[in-house]
């Protein structure tokens, strides 16, 4: 199943959705099994970008009916669309997919619902599981606490958030905090994994993936009293979700474990590409590395962390220190030496070394 939820809120759009994908139908034999096992640990993103002024999100037993969806949705108006999906729901209301369909621009905002054979357009909507919504309505209304029933004893959940762009910003942090409760607490096992937020932001007319950073530590006691580092280390048994700020694809890096993870339409296998069946999908592309080559290599991709990085991003040396690293890789070495020249002319330090690192960066430029 899944759980996906969209409300307005002000002049904006606020959409939420789990990732957890269970394969109860013949879907497994339209990915490639190394895209196959990461979608089984990982997930989807079931709450989809497809434009700056579009977002498309499915839940339901069979993906395979989102992903028809996903592959009729270029150069058609928002009517087709929603004739569309409302085909699909029809053909099997019972396993298929249910659909919201959302669009915004800086003078109109609206929510779609395509579920059980009708489309309508609500002020929020929501599909997949009943369980959820439910328990999701329970939060929201007070009738269970909103801090998550974590697994380490005595301890909290602490959040920050990239800056708010919306009037209405509490507004939406209490709904992503009731959604990440449910995600977490809501005792249906169709509905898990990461918790994948969207806000449309009216300056720069377009859907956002919204970062943000949840951590989950014990409570210390130190010479000031209780205090709770930001994220503390996995043999504390802590961990923490930096969700990355993005216009299209998905990025999560979890500091504990060194897991990057990325969702966008990388198939690790290229005989992938040739499955259309799934081929509309954001998978999961996950690797072990350090966290300022994913905060560098993501920046590449538009992305940009949440308010709390956990490292210090201005340290020219680290950024020295990985070109050395990536010496035989150029492509990725000339990010590093940019974002050093970057910081020299941004904060107009250590500016004796600008004629250097430009000659390096020439260098670099000269092998690709």
């Amino acid at each position: 199943m899944s759980f996906v939820y969209a409300q307005k809120i002000g002049q904006s759009i606020a959409i939420f959705a789990d990732t957890k994908i269970t394969f109860d139908t013949g879907a497994p034999h339209f990915f490639g099994p190394e895209t196959e096992k990461r979608v089984r640990q990982f997930g989807m993103i079931k709450n989809i970008i497809v434009s700056k002024n579009f977002c498309i999100c499915f839940a339901g037993n069979n993906i395979l009916y989102a992903n028809e969806l996903l592959q009729q949705i270029n150069s058609v108006s928002l009517e087709q669309i929603l004739q569309l999906a409302l085909n699909i729901n029809r053909k099997d209301i019972a396993n298929g997919a249910e659909f919201i369909v959302c669009y915004a621009d800086k003078t109109t905002q609206l929510i779609y619902q395509i579920k059980d054979g009708v489309c309508e357009e609500l002020p929020l909507a929501w599909v997949g599981s009943c369980q959820a919504f439910n328990y999701f309505q329970g939060v929201r209304h007070g009738v269970y606490r909103q801090n998550i029933e974590s697994n380490i004893p005595y301890s909290y959940e602490v959040l920050t958030g990239t800056a708010s762009f919306i009037p209405e910003n509490s507004t939406y942090e209490n709904l992503l905090n009731n959604f990440y409760k449910t995600v977490f607490d809501c005792g249906d096992d169709s509905v898990g994994g990461f918790v994948v937020p969207i806000l449309f932001d009216q300056k720069t007319n377009q859907f956002w993936y919204k970062g943000y950073c949840r951590s989950f530590s014990r409570m210390k006691v130190t010479s000031r009293g209780l205090s709770m580092p930001m994220y503390q280390g996995s043999p504390d048994g802590a961990y923490s979700i930096l969700f990355y700020h993005s216009p299209q694809n998905v990025g999560i890096y979890i500091p504990q474990n060194q897991w990057g993870i990325i969702y966008n339409h990388y198939r690790p296998n290229s005989d992938d590409y040739h499955i259309s069946q799934t081929a509309s999908f954001l998978t999961p592309y996950a690797i072990k590395m350090n966290q300022l080559d994913f905060y560098v290599q993501t920046g590449a991709h538009g992305m940009s962390p949440p308010g709390f990085l956990g490292i210090d991003p201005d340290r020219i040396e680290d950024y020295l220190a990985r070109v050395w690293h990536y010496k035989d890789n150029p492509e990725l070495a000339i990010l590093y030496i940019d974002k050093a020249i970057e910081i020299i002319e941004q904060q107009h330090r250590e500016e004796w070394r600008y004629s250097e690192l430009l000659s390096i960066r020439h260098n670099i430029q000269a092998g690709l």
